[in-house]
Parts: C-alpha cells; structure tokens; sequence
C-alpha cells in the first residue's frame, strides 16, 4: 500500500516538475498562460523541445536524486519509508535507475507516468494517430499486467523492477 501511496505523491510532484518546461514554450510561442492538452499544440520544434525537456526533468527527479541525493527514493518513497534497491539489496546506481525508470517505466509500461505520455506524444507528431493509439493501449495493457505480477509475486515486483533488477523494500524512519 505504501508503494502506491508513494507512486500517487511522486507522479503528482514528476508531473508538476514536468509542466514547467512545457508551459514555458507553450506561452513563449502562442502568448497565451495556462497549458496545451498536447505537445502537438505547439510547432513541431517547440513540442519535440518541451517534450524532450519535460523528460530530462523527469529523469532528475526518477533518476538522479534517487542515485546521488536519496539512495533509492523520490520524495514520495521517503516520506512513505520505502526504498529502490538492486534485487540483491545493495544501493541502486545511475545505470540501473536509467534502465528502470527509463526503458522500464517510461518506455515498456509508459501508461501510467506522465514521462510516458510525453514520450508517446513525441512519438505521435511523427506518426499516424492509429499508431499513437495502438502504442497508448499496448502501454496500458503492459501497466496492468504489470500491476497484476506485483499482486501475485512474492517480491511484488514489477515488470520495471525485472527490467532494472530491482525491488521496492520498507526501510526504518
């Protein structure tokens, strides 16, 4: 229960983070505030830009601060006392995290993360909506998979956590 709880404040903080890059260009190219329902609202240049820097901040806050700040954990896994550690309990590195959250979540699973929906809207100003649509309900179909492994493991791990060889552990506050 924890992991979700953890999985609910971070995807709110990574989103928030996220936006910042996006609103910024969005308002720089069209003068308006507030923020677009997609990348597509703006030039190819400036969607594949804020798209690709909504990612890179992301990545920070997934990757980097769980690597080189708070061995292991985003915001909401430490308030939540819980941790990312390789399968064989040892701290995570760069890599490892890279391979998780990256090519793990945001890429394989990618449905539930905002840096997924990024990733699948910079891949849509290139393609047909056909395939937009085939690769958002391929993500969905992997994610919930995904969970239902974490339901009946014994590790509760994720597809992601397979990908990283990883697993989520409580720890001491």
């Amino acid at each position: 229960m924890r992991r979700a709880f953890a999985y609910v404040l971070d995807w709110y903080l990574a989103s928030v983070v996220a936006s910042i890059p996006v609103l910024l260009i969005y308002g720089m190219e069209s003068g308006k505030t507030g923020s677009p329902q997609s990348l597509s609202e703006m030039s190819l240049s400036s969607g594949i830009t804020a798209g690709i820097l909504a990612i890179l901040f992301i990545a920070i806050y997934y990757v980097v601060i769980p690597t080189k700040v708070n061995k292991g954990q985003t915001l909401g896994k430490r308030l939540l006392s819980i941790k990312v550690v390789n399968n064989d309990g040892s701290d995570v590195n760069l890599f490892t995290m890279i391979k998780r959250e990256l090519l793990g979540v945001m890429i394989v699973e990618g449905a539930l993360v905002c840096s997924g929906d990024y990733f699948r809207q910079i891949i849509h100003m290139f393609t047909s909506d056909n395939i937009y649509g085939l690769i958002i309900k391929l993500g969905f179909a992997i994610s919930i998979i995904s969970i239902l492994i974490m339901l009946v493991s014994k590790e509760k791990r994720m597809i992601h956590d397979f990908i990283g060889n990883t697993k989520v552990i409580e720890v001491e506050k």
